[in-house]
């Protein structure tokens, strides 16, 4: 068995889909994704590789 989740940027559950087609539509707050990169400022330790 095999499921698709989508995940908000804190980590929850949102939405989740399972064996089959299946359309996922959902709405993340742009505020969230803003207060999460606050939080845990992964780019911010970004390496360039070129």
């Amino acid at each position: 068995m095999w499921a698709l989740l989508v995940v908000s940027p804190t980590g929850s559950v949102i939405a989740e889909a399972y064996e089959g087609p299946e359309l996922l539509i959902v709405d993340i707050d742009p505020a969230d994704v803003q207060e999460a990169r606050k939080r845990i400022p992964v780019l911010q330790n970004a390496r360039d590789l070129s």
